[in-house]
Order: structure tokens, then C-alpha cells, then sequence
């Protein structure tokens, strides 16, 4: 407000969050100035809506089909949602729901984070989250939060084969980076985030960018550069290009009401002379910037391709692409793709959680968190029929025989996972504590 009726100025760069832009937007309607955001990607905000209001970033629902694309490739028909409740993590609701009707899927349950949670309250959701049959868990937060949302789930033995992770691109540490900590926790989980072109002006940048920033900031720890670092460059350069393109000295001013006031107030603000203009150069202009091709058709930037990554070791591995046309591919240029596909076959194939090639069926039978226990005796004689045998060093036992592979097939036919675990009937000697009747017994007694 004091930047317009002070100081007059004919477009601003900003705010930071989709929350403040709310308000700023409505002075830029009134005043007539261009309201630009590269951080305001709430679907909440529309410049359709908004005609003063461009966004030079992403709208959030953009991802909605990348993530539905990927739900779809597993057969997954069940999504347990976890988000921050703010409006970044409320905003993308709706969308998701829409888009997982669409591929026949649904989100059966639904974990809110508080907006600044200690962390007792992620772990009290993450207990909750154990306690129901679906298995695939979406996860929207910023990096803030989620970081500390990994690490708990981590701690709780929660990066298991039987989970399968999603998250947005808030978690993609092209937007916004996570801790080594952070990403350590996150072993195997997959996300969608957008895809940025290499270019040899970007190389360029970022090598500054290397070189400059401990010389500007050596108190400060090594940022690097993310894509809304890219979109503030590309925004800076169209507002400048853009204000050479619609300068005019005799409308550098505004045209105020008839007004008296010492206060700042709503009706004290004038109206820019120049402020529409400028709005027609920037929302005409395109170029290719650092983050992309820098043009935006109905007021914001447009998403034409999304990377699929799979979080291994210290970094985001590409497993895929997808873009709403074709849906997913392993590469980038496929050519000879000419349908919307969306399977397994469709990508690289990424590491769950468990270190495990085999995608997680995204249901078990709900056991309180709870592995179910199977008695097995330890039988001398045939000992093809089921085995036991420990490791010398360990003291690890292994399993084989018939009737553990015909247990194991059936767990494998099943739709859903069972979280199970062996324990043998033996004595303190690792010698059979007694007949199958004796077992059975004492499993009646537990």
C-alpha cells in the first residue's frame, strides 16, 4: 500500500506467498499494477480471475496428472492423503480428487498436518496412517515440513517394502531443497516435478552463481540454485525488457482521487497511468529464459513436461516423464509414441523403499501396525517340506521347502500385502520344543 500511494510504483514483484498475495492483488486491481509472483502457485489464485495478477511459475494443480499418471501405472486404487493444513497444502485437495476419478482411483483417507507441528503430532499421524489397509501414501508439503515428516516416518520403520511414497513437487529438491538428513529418510520414494531444459545459458548462470554467492554471502551456508530462483531471474529480465517496451515519462505518475488523508487507505490510492500498458508488454513477451520458454498465455506460465524421480542414495534419479498428451515414457523424445499410455512398462524401473525392485501392492490387512506372527516347527527328517537354517555367523535363520514356497505364492497371488515375520518352535537350544499339537497349544495360549 505504501509502495502505491508513496512511491508510486507501476508493477511489483511479489509477495512470497499465495496467503499475502490475496490482499496485494486487490491493490494491484485497484491501482491498476501489475501484481507478478514466481512463488504464488496456490490454485486459489487465478489470473483469469485476476486480471492484475500474473503469475511466472507453475500453477500447483499442474502436477495433478503426472501424479494420477503415476497412480494409474500401478494399479493402485487407493490413496491415503497427507498435507499441511495451510493454504499451500489445502489448495491442491480438490484437484487430486478430481484427477484420481479419472483413473478409476480414490483417496480413502485423508492426514492433516497442523501448520507448525511439534513432533508428537506428525508421529500421533503417522500412527494413524499404520492403522488403515491402504498402503500408498501421497505426501504434499514444503520442504520445511516434509523434511521433518520423513525423518519421523524413517525413525517409525515406516520406509518399508510394503509402503509406497508419493510427493509433490514441494518435496522436489528442484523447488525447494531437503536436508542430506532428509533425504536419507526418504530412500525410494517417488515424486513428480517439472522439467527443466538444459541450456548453455543456465550452465552459465549456475557456474556464477557457484563462484559469486560464498563471495556475497560467506556467513551463509551454500544455497543452490532452484526453479524458483530460475523463475525470479526469468521475471526480473521480462518486467525489464517489458518496462523499456511500455516507458512513457508522461505517464510516470498516478492519477489520484480527490481524496484528503494522512493515512494509508484504500481510497487514497491513485490509479498508474502506465500500470496497463506494462500488464500487455509482459503478458506479450516470450523468450527462452534460464528456467525454459518464458511465455504466458492466460497469465501464467505453462507446464508442457513433468520428470517422474525416484529418491536414491543423495539424489533424485529420473525415472520417467510425462506430459498430458502421452503420458509416461522412460525418455523424453519418444517419437514413435503416439497414444496416452500410463504402466509399469512405461517407466524406468525405480528402487521402493526396502531396497526392493517389486512395487508395493498399496493394501495390507490392517494389524495395528503389526507383523502377523506363523509358528513353525523345527522338524527333523524330511526336511524338504519346510526348513530351517541359521546362519553360523549370524545366528540369522532362513527359510525354504515346499510349503514355504506355496505360502509365499499365495501371499503373492493375494491383492494385498500381509506384513508377516516367522517364528520358529524351538527351545533355548534351537532344538524343537515339541510336537505340532504342543505348538498349537501354545499358540492357543497367546
Amino acid at each position: 500500500l505504501d509502495l502505491m500511494e508513496n512511491e508510486e510504483v507501476h508493477a511489483i514483484l511479489g509477495p512470497q506467498w499465495s496467503s499475502q498475495a490475496k490482499f496485494v492483488i486487490e491493490l494491484g486491481v485497484k491501482a491498476q499494477v501489475p501484481i507478478i509472483s514466481f512463488s504464488a502457485t496456490s490454485p486459489s489464485l487465478s489470473p483469469m480471475q485476476s486480471h492484475y495478477f500474473v503469475r511466472t511459475a507453475y500453477d500447483d494443480s499442474s502436477q495433478v496428472g503426472a501424479l494420477a499418471a503415476v497412480v494409474q501405472a500401478y494399479g493402485w486404487r487407493e490413496i491415503a492423503l497427507v498435507y499441511e493444513d495451510t493454504d499451500y497444502g489445502n489448495g491442491l485437495v480438490p484437484y487430486l480428487v478430481d484427477a484420481f476419478q479419472e483413473v478409476d482411483a480414490r483417496i480413502t483417507y485423508r492426514s492433516v498436518i497442523p501448520p507448525s507441528p511439534e513432533d508428537i503430532d506428525i508421529v500421533k499421524e503417522l500412527h494413524k496412517l499404520l492403522m488403515i489397509q491402504t498402503r500408498v501414501f501421497l505426501v504434499h508439503m514444503t520442504a520445511v515440513m516434509g523434511s521433518r515428516f520423513f525423518v519421523q516416518a524413517s525413525e517409525m520403520g515406516m520406509m518399508s517394502e510394503e509402503i509406497a511414497w508419493i510427493v509433490t513437487d514441494g518435496l522436489s529438491s528442484l523447488l525447494d531443497p531437503v536436508s542430506s538428513k532428509a533425504l536419507d529418510s526418504m530412500q525410494g520414494v517417488l515424486g513428480v516435478r517439472p522439467f527443466v531444459p538444459p541450456s548453455e545459458s543456465r550452465g552459465n548462470f549456475e557456474e556464477r552463481w557457484k563462484k559469486q554467492y560464498p563471495e556475497l554471502y560467506s556467513h551463509y551456508e551454500f544455497a543452490n540454485l532452484s526453479l524458483f530462483g530460475l523463475w525470479a531471474y526469468d521475471t526480473v529480465s521480462a518486467l525489464a525488457i517489458a518496462g523499456e517496451m511500455a516507458w512513457d515519462p508522461a505517464k510516470s505518475r498516478y492519477l489520484k482521487p480527490n481524496t484528503s488523508s494522512n493515512n494509508l487507505n484504500f481510497s487514497s490510492i491513485g490509479i498508474s497511468e502506465m500500470g496497463p500498458k506494462l500488464l500487455d508488454k509482459i503478458l506479450s513477451i516470450k523468450f527462452q529464459g534460464l528456467s525454459g520458454e518464458f511465455h504466458l498465455p492466460n497469465g501464467e506460465l505453462q507446464p508442457i513436461v513433468f520428470e517422474i524421480f525416484n529418491v536414491v542414495g543423495q539424489k533424485e534419479e529420473i525415472v520417467g516423464y510425462w506430459t498430458s498428451a502421452r503420458g509416461l515414457s522412460p525418455e523424453l523424445n519418444q517419437s514413435m509414441k503416439v497414444d496416452y499410455t500410463a504402466s509399469a512398462n512405461d517407466l524406468k524401473p525405480p528402487i521402493w523403499p526396502g531396497d526392493t525392485l517389486k512395487p508395493p501392492k498399496g493394501w495390507v490387512m490392517p494389524i495395528s501396525g503389526k507383523k502377523l506372527k506363523i509358528g513353525v516347527p523345527k522338524k527333523d527328517g524330511f526336511r524338504e517340506f519346510f526348513k530351517i537354517e541359521r546362519d553360523p555367523h549370524t545366528g540369522v535363520p532362513s527359510y525354504s521347502g515346499f510349503a514355504h514356497d506355496i505360502f509365499l505364492a499365495v501371499l503373492d497371488a493375494l491383492p494385498f500385502a500381509i506384513p508377516h515375520r516367522y517364528v520358529p518352535y524351538v527351545n533355548e537350544s534351537r532344538q524343537s520344543a515339541g510336537t505340532y499339537d504342543d505348538m498349537l497349544y501354545q499358540i492357543k495360549l497367546q
